[in-house]
C-alpha cells in the first residue's frame, strides 16, 4: 500500500506551514470514522446477520491496516519535509543576520519581515552554547528557552530573535 500523491502533497504543505503533525493524523482518523459509519449503515440493510458481521469484521480490519500504513508514510514524509523546511529557513535566517552584522546594504523592511523581528531599536545580544546536547533539537530548544527566559526577566520589549548556529550554539538578541 502506497500513499496517494495527494496525501504526500498534503503532508508536505502542512509541514511547510508548521501545522502540527497531530492535525495530519487526525484527518485520517476522521476519514476512517466517516467511512466506517457509512459502511455500517449500508450493512444494516443486509438481512443475513452472519454476512453483515463478516463484512463488518473484514471492513474494519482492512480500513485499520490501510490507515495505519498510509499514516506511517505521510508522517515520515511530513517529518522529512518539516526538517528540510526548518533547515532551509534557518539557513536563510542566518544569511540575513550575517548581512546585517556585516553592515551590508539590506532591505530593512524585508529583513524584519523575514526574521519576524524589529531591527530599528536597541538590542542586547548573546551567544549561547550547551556542552553536550543529548539530541540536537533538545539542545537548541534548551537554548531557545534560556534566551526567552532571560529576555522576559530583564524586561525586554519583545520576544528574542533566536538564531541557531549549529546543534549546540545559538545567537540571540532581544530589544531593550
Amino acid at each position: 500500500i502506497e500513499a496517494p500523491a495527494a496525501a504526500i502533497e498534503y503532508s508536505r504543505r502542512l509541514a511547510q506551514r508548521a501545522v502540527p503533525m497531530v492535525a495530519l493524523v487526525r484527518a485520517y482518523r476522521i476519514g476512517q470514522a466517516r467511512f466506517l459509519r457509512w459502511r455500517f449503515a449500508e450493512l444494516m440493510a443486509d438481512e443475513d446477520p452472519r454476512t453483515a458481521a463478516a463484512a463488518s469484521q473484514l471492513m474494519t480490519s482492512l480500513s485499520f491496516t490501510y490507515i495505519d500504513r498510509i499514516s506511517e508514510q505521510v508522517i515520515d514524509f511530513y517529518q522529512e519535509e518539516h526538517d528540510r523546511w526548518l533547515h532551509n529557513r534557518a539557513t536563510v535566517q542566518m544569511a540575513r543576520v550575517r548581512s546585517v552584522l556585516a553592515e551590508e546594504a539590506v532591505d530593512v523592511d524585508a529583513t524584519e519581515t523575514m526574521l519576524g523581528y524589529r531591527l530599528r531599536r536597541r538590542h542586547v545580544g548573546l551567544i549561547e552554547w550547551i556542552r553536550h546536547p543529548e539530541r540536537r533539537q533538545e539542545g537548541l530548544l534548551t537554548l531557545e528557552h534560556a534566551a526567552t527566559g532571560l529576555a522576559s526577566r530583564t524586561g525586554a520589549l519583545g520576544a528574542p530573535l533566536f538564531v541557531p548556529v549549529d546543534e549546540s550554539t545559538a545567537w540571540a538578541w532581544f530589544p531593550v
